[in-house]
């Protein structure tokens, strides 16, 4: 397992080489089904990475962000600018959406194996490094959907190789190349704010102990990575001190709704229980079904020891490397690693250490890992000792693998459903569903979608600036409901339906609805579209909605007798054989709006029989003065 490089050159090629093909198969196979649908963040990235290609602004109109809005209260940038890119080249898709993390994660796999290559120059321990990438679970799982902050996995497997890089060889080139890894570090997560200067600062400490540093080699760092890291610092001065966004040519400075400072802190923290829920959340499993799994755990639960006694390991190198000041690769890891342990132990309130706020960690405790197998290798000093132990790990990591790779790629989907809250189907059968049925009328009735509203934007890829999130809000565009349901059934509306969701089906079904298959949803048609509605006021009378309530259908509104300007003294619905009468309601905006008070009284609200469209040909909506006379306001006649 671990043999001299000089023995079995081509053997080593070939086990390098599966090695890679076994990264690429688990990142990239059934990539568009696992995991399901779309996690809420990696839509917003992808929404945003769209405008961008197309417009140059993001959903909020802002141009070109250094730092995105997203749901106000922030999103790192990089993903997006990366995604954008490709949607310019290949349009948009799943493919395009998540092409950026699987991408992504061929970088962490190969800089880890050269960090390794380099660390053990005469021993094949990179190839050790790159088959564990490949079978470790939380390498799948993290790097297969585009959470815009999973970047931080690779660009931190970046960051401390070219950093180790500029120490041992002390060649400008690499400092400078450190540096601009760095600054592109800190667009990938809000996070690497922290956890990267407490890296730099013990290498620093490092360096100046090895005294390798120079001016020179210092400016070729410090300059990119000051020069990236400028706008970012700009934005944390604007929300800081609530400043106002502003523009640098075209790029905005952004100040965002909601600013998540307080989710990292000293005061309020209990060091301990996070520092239990960091090792806890990193060794074993952590709460999110889209990250880990508790059955397999983050990376075996068998490699826990070894990474244990990695860490011991490196610790141990890290010691002699200081006492004889010779560069060793061991210390570089344990400066990102202290850098992870601090902001893991420092998050408050609802910002717990789980993968994604750890996700950085998981290339250092891989690197650790292999330490571990190694150092448990150099003590079996026996040929039959080193066979046995090759054998035994090579089967139980096998088996794990195996039984891992079976339960993600057929299992996992349907077993995650519905913890992951986070992810929701996209609309892309109902975009086509829309297609298909383009010139229907029920198509232009309103509309309710269940997610949120970025679902839909992104799936008819609506301009932003004819959305204008900033002025008319996300509730709605043009009349649909786009952003969830309300908490009441709107009758008049049609709706958006999951399939395996059967209590909405259930109600739906049972008030008259017209189902329609579209693909993994549902399209429901509201049974008024059966009837011809016809508005009679001209003017001072509005339908709000006709909604379903405490098994009641609820018509409400207002109107005003147009000739008189006159509140009526009552409205009433008629059909062929019954009669209802409304309760009058108070009207606050009409009053605000028209400046009469004696209009206050102009609002209606009628309870009427769930059956009401179902046994009905004809109703109308009037207004009865107080003499008696009715005028027909709004009517419902069935279509023959």
């Amino acid at each position: 397992m671990f043999f001299n490089k000089s023995k079995n050159k081509y053997f080593w090629w070939v086990i390098i080489g599966v090695a890679a093909l076994l990264v690429v198969f688990m990142h990239v196979y059934k990539i568009c089904d696992i995991p399901f649908g779309l996690n809420v963040d990696e839509v917003a990235a992808a929404y945003d990475a769209l405008n961008i290609a197309r417009y140059g602004v993001d959903r909020h109109l802002n141009s070109y962000p250094v730092y995105f809005t997203n749901y106000g209260d922030g999103q790192n940038a990089l993903y997006i600018y990366l995604t954008a890119a490709l949607i310019k080249i290949f349009g948009i898709s799943k493919y395009v959406i998540r092409a950026t993390i699987v991408m992504a994660s061929f970088v962490g796999a190969y800089f880890g194996f050269r960090y390794c290559s380099q660390a053990w120059k005469n021993r094949r321990m990179d190839a050790l490094f790159l088959i564990l990438y490949a079978i470790l679970p939380v390498f799948t799982m993290t790097q297969r959907f585009g959470l815009e902050s999973h970047l931080m996995l690779a660009a931190g497997i970046a960051s401390v190789y070219f950093l180790a890089r500029a120490m041992e060889s002390q060649k400008t080139v690499y400092y400078f190349l450190a540096g601009v890894v760095c600054g592109v570090t800190l667009y990938t997560y809000a996070l690497a704010y922290i956890v990267l200067p407490i890296c730099l600062l013990v290498l620093i400490a490092y360096g100046i102990r090895m005294k390798s540093f120079s001016l020179k080699r210092v400016a070729a760092f410090v300059i990119p990575l000051g020069i990236l890291a400028a706008p970012l610092i700009m934005v944390q001065v604007v929300n800081m001190f609530d400043l106002p966004a502003f523009r640098i040519g075209p790029f905005t400075i952004t100040k965002l709704l909601t600013y998540r400072s307080d989710e990292v802190g000293i005061g309020t923290i209990n060091i301990w229980e996070n520092f239990k829920n960091v090792l806890s959340n990193t060794l074993l499993y952590d709460d999110r079904t889209y990250n880990s799994t508790s059955l397999f755990g983050n990376m075996y639960y068998v490699s826990i020891p070894f990474i244990v006694l990695g860490i011991g390991k490196a610790v141990a190198d890290a010691v002699k490397s200081v006492k004889e000041k010779v560069f060793d690769y061991s210390v570089p890891m344990l400066a990102w690693l202290l850098g992870q342990l601090v902001i893991g132990v420092l998050l408050t309130g609802n910002s717990t250490p789980n993968n994604t706020r750890m996700i950085g960690i998981f290339g250092c405790l891989l690197y650790f890992l292999v330490v571990g197998l190694s150092f448990v290798w150099d003590l079996c000093k026996h040929i039959w000792l080193r066979r046995g132990f090759f054998t035994v790990m090579t089967v139980v990591y096998s088996i794990g693998f195996i039984c891992f790779a079976k339960y993600y790629f057929t299992e996992y989907n349907e077993a995650a459903y519905p913890f992951n809250w986070l992810f929701y189907e996209t609309y892309d059968d109902i975009g086509e569903f829309v297609e298909e049925n383009e010139g229907a009328e029920f198509l232009d009735r309103a509309t309710n979608y269940p997610f949120n509203y970025v679902y839909y934007l992104l799936e008819f890829e609506v301009n932003p600036y004819d959305f204008n999130l900033p002025v008319n809000g996300k509730e709605k565009y043009l009349n649909h409901d786009i952003n969830e349901y309300t908490y009441r059934l709107s009758y008049a509306s049609n709706y958006v339906v999951l399939r395996n969701d059967e209590s909405s089906q259930e109600v739906l079904n049972d008030l008259g609805y017209v189902c329609y298959p579209a693909g993994k949803f549902y399209f429901y048609v509201s049974p008024l579209e059966n009837f011809e509605e016809q508005l009679h006021a001209k003017e001072m009378f509005y339908l709000d909605e006709v909604s379903l309530d405490d098994d009641h259908l609820r018509i409400s509104g207002w109107g005003i007798n147009a000739a008189s300007n006159q509140i009526y003294a009552s409205f009433v619905i008629k059909t062929e054989d019954e009669m209802y009468v409304a309760e009058i309601d108070e009207r606050a905006d009409v009053v605000s709006s028209t400046g009469n008070e004696a209009l206050l009284n102009s609002g209606y609200e009628f309870a009427l029989p769930l059956t009401l469209f179902e046994e009905s040909d004809s109703v109308q909506l009037c207004g009865c003065d107080e003499s008696g006379t009715e005028t027909i306001l709004y009517s419902w006649t069935r279509k023959e």
